[in-house]
This record gives C-alpha cells, sequence and structure tokens, in this order.
C-alpha cells in the first residue's frame, strides 16, 4: 500500500512533464496560385483610435505577406 501511495505522489508531483510537449510551427502559403502579385494599398483608419497610423499599419501588413511563399508583393506606394 505504501509503494501505491509513493507512486501516485511521484506522478502527481511530477505533473505534465512526464508527458511530450508537442509544438509545431503553423505553415503558410498562398491558397491561390493562379494569384500571385498582390499590391497592399494604405488603410482607412475607421476606428475611434486617432493616433493609429494607417501607412505603419500597410507596411506591417506588407512584411507578413510578403513572408508567406507564393506572393510577389508589390509594395505600399
Amino acid at each position: 500500500m505504501l509503494r501505491y501511495l509513493l507512486a501516485v505522489s511521484i506522478l502527481l508531483l511530477g505533473g505534465c512533464s512526464l508527458l511530450p510537449e508537442i509544438a509545431h510551427q503553423p505553415t503558410f502559403h498562398n491558397p491561390f496560385p493562379q494569384l500571385s502579385r498582390v499590391a497592399v494599398a494604405p488603410f482607412f483608419n475607421m476606428s475611434e483610435e486617432p493616433t493609429l497610423n494607417t501607412r505603419d499599419v500597410a507596411v506591417a501588413y506588407f512584411a507578413e505577406l510578403q513572408s508567406v511563399p507564393g506572393f510577389e508583393v508589390v509594395p505600399v506606394a
């Protein structure tokens, strides 16, 4: 009985460290192969935040879209 309690307490104190951590990096790709060139235009600020710089948002969107394989992105003009 003592051995059983000792084994259960070791398992409980170990927590989730005994289970392997399964992690994977999501992969993004162009879901439309016929659409390979896209342009990013400046965004309009429709929010109630007056200090939002729409050009910075467009540049950030451009940078993220450029990292997706299969897209040729025309920069923000």
